[in-house]
Order: C-alpha cells, then sequence, then structure tokens
C-alpha cells in the first residue's frame, strides 16, 4: 500500500511560550489540539524537566 504525502508529515513545535506552571500536555492541548499527538516528532524552547523531552538540565559552564 502506497503511503500519502500528508501521511509522512511530522511537526516540531516550539513551546518558548509555554509557563512553567502548565503541563506539556495542557499546553499541546491549548495550543495545537487540532494537530494529531502522533504527528508530533519533537519539542523545543522550554527549560523546565520534561520527560517528553529527555528531563536533562542545561549544565553552567
Amino acid at each position: 500500500m502506497e503511503m500519502a504525502e500528508e501521511d509522512s508529515i511530522s511537526f516540531t513545535i516550539s513551546a518558548r511560550g509555554k509557563a512553567g506552571d502548565v503541563p506539556v500536555m495542557e499546553f499541546l492541548r491549548r495550543n495545537f489540539g487540532t494537530l494529531p499527538l502522533e504527528r508530533i516528532d519533537s519539542l523545543f524552547g522550554f527549560v523546565e524537566r520534561c520527560t517528553l523531552y529527555g528531563g536533562h538540565g542545561a549544565c553552567s559552564l
């Protein structure tokens, strides 16, 4: 079976505007609620610990 072009599309989401007290899943529902979760490849741009994003903090030099 041949895959339609739109079936191969995935998204990287900027979470730069996410408030620290808002859980990431709530942020995604509020801001990207029409986008199926299986289409989200990655998130970037926030600094609090999140297991969806690897959960590690930045190192100070």
